[in-house]
């Protein structure tokens, strides 16, 4: 596992880049960059929020600027903890933790020189980081930490997580997990066929500077694997384009709506999945998207208009009481239930220092309340799809089975019957759709199609 881990670190260049060596001299970039850290670790902030909202009222920082700090610091989330341990193996105390971690990630990422790491930092406890391979190894084999210890460090985990995904997976597919989950996510995109195809939102990306290349598994899917601002552009302004992960896309394919009868999105978030379900409705369908976030519906309707979305409402209901649908009138019912998002830790890296291990039986009691709650607007026969962007059992499959054992009657769909023996097999494990990044390159998820009596 440790060769597998180690092999999995970024390979720096052999020069920094002038605006990288900018980056860790004082300076604009360097203060802004050690304050977001600090109130990430200190304060459980989310690095996404605070960067939004920094680019936003700081006009001082440039494009080129802002690329290399949102870069800089989702790369110093993902492996702070060995590169804490790689600090401290140079005699650093654990002083100015947020400027020590921004230096260290931009030797072992971005080819700063450890000596002018340390003329910054006013110490010289940089110089492990110069071959983080060879210094993490030498840890290893001096110490002979237990596999826990290994994984939760090398993946910049909480211990509880590193040692469930070592029970749920073993060692060497927990390793090529975790590797995968410290690496920089492409951005997914899907053209809106409302309004075009994937050619002609490639074209219109392309038009904008911005590369990308096809899918592998959704029709619609694009992936952009340079930093670029997808949602500044024309093309995303005028509906073209949705930014949305190619995994949450398929699950969006899973519904599969028949030709006519009621759709309902019950945790519709911000609409994604339901403005992917859109092009393929008609006129005698409709699909009624709920969420208890007032705001995250607001949002919703947002995109729905950008996009050209009919046949397609949201609202917002309780959090308990009674629905606006009644129930057993719905021909699928989509659940993309709340979940630690730990399928979506390479993209939000800020969750690394949010996720408890105490959360997680209230979690799932949560989702199971949820779908049970949803699946009374499940007419005879329909289906309702389970989703989640977790990578734990017990919020995946560990849900369908305590609801199907509530609720007699009800089946699993199994995937093979639904897409076929091989494509269930290549996205999943045969019986529900399991997505990782190391496997097939997206964000962690998993969806089970359940089928109510009658």
């Amino acid at each position: 596992m440790l060769h597998s881990l180690l092999e999995a670190l970024p390979r720096p260049p052999a020069e920094a880049p002038p605006l990288l060596v900018r980056a860790g001299r004082p300076g604009l970039l360097l203060t802004v960059a050690t304050e977001l850290l600090e109130r990430c670790f200190a304060e459980g902030a989310h690095a996404e929020t605070l960067l939004r909202r920094r680019f936003r009222e700081d006009h001082r920082l440039g494009s080129k600027d802002r690329a290399i700090l949102k870069d800089g610091i989702y790369a110093t989330l993902r492996r702070h903890q060995s590169a804490a341990l790689l600090l401290r193996l140079g005699g650093w105390g654990g002083d100015r933790a947020p400027l020590a971690l921004w230096l260290a990630q931009l030797v072992r990422e971005g080819g700063l020189p450890p000596e002018l790491a340390a003329e910054t930092f006013g110490s010289a406890v940089f110089e492990p980081l110069r071959d983080d391979r060879a210094s993490l190894r030498a840890w290893a084999e001096s110490t002979q930490p237990d596999d826990v210890t290994l994984l939760s460090v090398m993946g910049s985990l909480p211990r509880w997580l590193a040692e469930a995904w070592l029970d749920e997976l073993g060692p060497v597919e927990a390793a090529r997990l975790v590797s995968a989950l410290a690496e920089r996510a492409p951005i997914g995109v899907r053209a809106n066929r409302l309004k075009t195809d994937r050619a002609g939102a490639q074209a219109a990306l392309a038009a904008e500077g911005i590369p990308s290349e096809l899918g592998t598994f959704a029709p619609d899917a694009l992936l952009v694997r340079e930093t670029a601002n997808v949602a500044g552009g024309r093309a995303f302004r005028e509906g073209l384009v949705e930014i949305q992960d190619e995994g949450s896309q398929l699950i969006a394919a899973m519904v599969e709506p028949p030709p006519k009868g009621l759709i309902v999105d019950f945790c519709a978030g911000a609409g994604g999945k339901s403005l992917a379900i859109a092009p393929d409705l008609r006129g005698r369908q409709r699909l009624w998207a709920f969420d208890v976030r007032a705001d995250a519906i607001r949002r919703a309707r947002q995109r729905a208009a950008r996009a050209g979305a009919k046949f397609v409402r949201f609202d917002v209901i309780p959090a308990d009481g009674p629905l606006p649908v009644a129930p057993a009138s719905a021909v699928r019912v989509l659940v993309d239930a709340p979940c630690s998002g730990t399928g979506t830790l390479r993209r939000h890296p800020s969750l690394r220092q949010l996720l408890a291990d105490e959360d997680r039986a209230a979690r799932r009691a949560e989702q199971l309340q949820i779908l049970s709650r949803a699946a009374t607007l499940a007419a005879p026969g329909a289906r309702v799809v389970y989703a989640t962007c977790s990578l734990l059992r017990a919020e995946n499959q560990g849900v369908v089975e305590a609801f199907l054992a509530d609720h007699p009657g009800w089946r699993l769909l199994p995937l093979r019957e639904l897409w076929g023996e091989a494509r269930a097999a290549a996205l999943g494990d045969g019986e529900s759709l399991v997505l990782t990044p190391h496997r097939h390159g997206t964000d962690g998820f998993f969806a089970a199609v359940l089928v109510a009596p009658g």
